[in-house]
């Protein structure tokens, strides 16, 4: 099973093509109380400019409701799954996908 928490194994051209598939609202609230690790990688996968503005937009986001972290959350899963399966992705899990 793929995590949003797994996000942090890709390396920063894998995440480049997942970030695209994403708004960035709606990354920007599924990164709310992420891990270090998953928000680096994220970062990494963006230029500078991009990450910038999610920084900020992080910052000054407030409250965000529990499901609502989760159902973005699980809209990014979701696009990372269907990218892998169409072979545009290796989300690093070797043969057990």
């Amino acid at each position: 099973m793929f995590t949003f928490d797994d996000l942090a194994r890709l390396d920063p051209r894998n995440m480049r093509l997942l970030v695209r598939e994403v708004p960035a609202e709606r990354l920007t609230i599924a990164l709310k109380n992420a891990s270090d690790a998953v928000v680096a990688a994220v970062f990494a996968g963006l230029s500078q400019r991009a990450s910038e503005l999610i920084r900020d937009d992080l910052e000054i986001l407030g409250n965000v409701r529990r499901a609502d972290i989760e159902k973005a959350r699980m809209e990014i899963i979701a696009a990372a799954l269907r990218l892998e399966s169409e072979g545009s992705i290796d989300l690093g899990r070797g043969d057990d996908t």
